[in-house]
């Protein structure tokens, strides 16, 4: 774990305490277990991943849902699970897969304080830009980009499912004394939903380009071996916050690093144009709504 989480998480034995008992992923249906084990074999045929994931029709449809959607803007409409493997591949699947499960274990938890959601649809709406600014700045690996997008803020569920007093303490100062999101963490948690993300990622064996955009992804920069990716989350971040921008609570404060642009190489009189490119994703909100309810 990189030092600042450590640190920061150490210090306060009780937050680590709870954090630690959080140790596996939640168990995912076998379904789910058995198609991953399947994608991680190379010799796995299309027709052995059908038969499995057939088994159950409502995941069926929810990797159909997202298939279909803006996310991967296909000009055909896919209606079959060997449609959607043969056009999208097994590692597209992998990724669908991935996010369906985290959208299983963790739904629910709303209060008046966080809807669960809406924070649901922010973390696609990153995801979605992240996977289309990584394609356009040339990084290789825009699926890694997408799910590094959809958990860069796993971090604030965790919290309020976790710490929930500690997190309406935190709406409500920042509330009072409208402050930056971040600034309030600090100051009644003691870490940040970044530092929380980065390090159950860690405690999970996730990749650490995953971890790492988590961490940094308020602050690239300080991503001093790599900050290509914690800066595509960064931008991805910041004009997904634009829609619902007063109900996102968790992004106040958010300021755009203009530094991630270099990073980038995004010159200085393209950069306008480069962000206002992205903008248009907004207005496929509604069309991303159904893949969370």
């Amino acid at each position: 774990m990189e030092t600042s989480a450590k640190y920061s998480i150490d210090k306060n034995e009780k937050i680590k305490t709870t954090l630690d008992k959080i140790y596996n992923l939640p168990a995912l249906p076998d379904i789910i277990t058995e198609a991953l084990r399947l994608l991680n074999n190379k010799k796995t045929s299309n027709q052995q991943l059908v038969e499995i994931i057939s088994k159950e029709q409502s995941f069926v449809a929810k990797i159909l849902s997202i298939a279909n959607s803006p996310i991967y803007g296909l000009s055909k409409e896919v209606s079959t699970l060997d449609f959607a493997i043969m056009l999208l591949g097994h590692n597209e699947l992998r990724h669908i897969i991935f996010v369906v499960s985290f959208l299983e274990s963790f739904r629910g938890g709303d209060s008046k304080y966080f809807d669960q959601n809406l924070y649901w649809l922010h973390s696609l709406l990153t995801a979605k830009l992240a996977k289309r600014i990584a394609q356009d700045v040339g990084y290789g690996k825009s699926g890694e980009a997408f799910i590094a997008g959809f958990l860069h803020d796993f971090g604030v569920s965790i919290s309020h499912r976790y710490f929930k007093n500690t997190f309406i303490e935190i709406r409500e100062y920042i509330e009072k004394e409208k402050c930056s999101f971040v600034e309030a963490e600090r100051i009644h948690l003691g870490i940040t939903h970044s530092e929380i993300g980065g390090y159950l990622m860690e405690r999970w064996n996730l990749p650490v380009a995953l971890r790492k955009a988590s961490l940094y992804h308020h602050n690239p920069i300080a991503d001093l071996e790599d900050p290509f990716l914690p800066s595509i989350i960064h931008v991805a971040d910041y004009v997904a916050g634009k829609i619902h921008s007063e109900s996102l609570f968790w992004e106040d404060g958010f300021v755009l690093d203009k530094k991630v642009f270099e990073v980038l190489r995004v010159s200085e009189e393209k950069q306008e144009d480069f962000i206002s490119k992205y903008e248009n994703v907004i207005g496929e909100e509604q069309d991303l709504k159904g893949l969370i309810i």
